[in-house]
Formats: structure tokens, sequence, C-alpha cells
């Protein structure tokens, strides 16, 4: 029973969740292609997704989205400190004890959603906003 603000795919059809934690870690869980009453398998989880900067407060860097590479090779998670990609040499089934890689990622506060561009090569992302405040969509090339 975790909070979960997250869900991409694999290749295959199953889901992936990445659960939002108030540590630095995140449980990563995959459910077969939708069939009613399916359960989740964990996949174990992933650790250390961001530090405050030195002087800061401790806060936690929970998970606010996951975006998994349509090839499954690559799975970008979004946290409010930033972004992180772990590399996933045997699809989402290896997740659990991969290293992290930081991702280039704008400074914007309350970041929210992630997406892959496997046409321009990088990853979308957008901010948590008020409709009159505006939010602006940034693009980040090549994180592969």
């Amino acid at each position: 029973n975790e909070n979960n603000e997250s869900l991409t795919h694999t290749q295959d059809g199953r889901f992936v969740l990445v659960s939002k934690r108030t540590d630095v870690t995140a449980g990563v869980y995959s459910l077969p292609m939708f069939v009613d009453g399916a359960v989740a398998e964990s996949h174990g989880q992933i650790t250390t997704l961001g530090e405050p900067p030195q002087g800061e407060p401790a806060v936690p860097a929970p998970v606010t989205s996951a975006a998994l590479w349509p090839d499954d090779g690559l799975l970008l998670v979004r946290t409010y400190l930033g972004t992180i990609s772990f590399t996933l040499p045997t699809g989402i089934d290896g997740v659990d004890g991969v290293a992290l890689t930081p991702v280039a990622a704008p400074p914007l506060e309350h970041d929210e959603a992630i997406a892959v561009d496997v046409v321009r090569d990088g990853y979308w992302t957008v901010p948590e906003a008020h409709p009159e405040e505006g939010s602006p969509i940034w693009f980040v090339p090549c994180v592969r």
C-alpha cells in the first residue's frame, strides 16, 4: 500500500508503477497486461533518489513521475529534486540494484510530469502550476 503518481508500460504491455515514498527510495512494480484483479509484482526498490542541496533542510525526493524508454532499456524518474535515469540491460525486471545516473533537468519547482521523446532523443517535463501562472513545458535532449 504505497502512494503512486506514475504509470508507464513495457514493450510487452505490462504496466510499470514507481511508488512515491517520503524517504529516498521508491518501490518499482509491474502488472501484467490489464486483467481484472491482477496483483502487482514487486521488482524491489531503487534508492538514493536525491539528496537536498548542502545546507538545505533534509527534504526527501519523492517520485512525481516515471517514463520507460520504448525499448525498455531506460527508466526515467522525476522527483522534486531532479531527474534520474536507470539503465536497464535486462528491462524492468532487472531494476533492483541498478545504479542511478542524474540527468540534466531544468530548474523547476514542483516538477510533476515526465515523458520520453524518441523522435527528438530526450524527454519532456512540466511543473505543477496554477492555470493563471502558466506552466512551461521543457525539453531536455540526449538522455541516452
